[in-house]
């Protein structure tokens, strides 16, 4: 896996990644697969669609091999 990276340097244009934060109503740090959406409100969301604080960030890693 590749180092984490300060969230401000991950891409904004519908990439999904592996974030370390969270949830913006708080509890517990956590690892998520998020993306940024701009359609309703700027920030990083889940893929259940649940707002996100992420602090940092990687790339996903490439599918296994078939």
């Amino acid at each position: 896996m590749s180092e984490w990276k300060p969230i401000e340097t991950a891409p904004k244009d519908g990439t999904h990644i592996l974030a370390y934060g969270r949830w913006r109503d708080g509890g517990a740090p956590n690892l998520q697969l998020v993306s940024w959406f701009t359609a309703v409100h700027d920030g990083w969301w889940t893929s259940a669609c649940l707002p996100f604080d992420p602090t940092h960030w990687q790339p996903l890693p490439a599918p296994p091999n078939r």
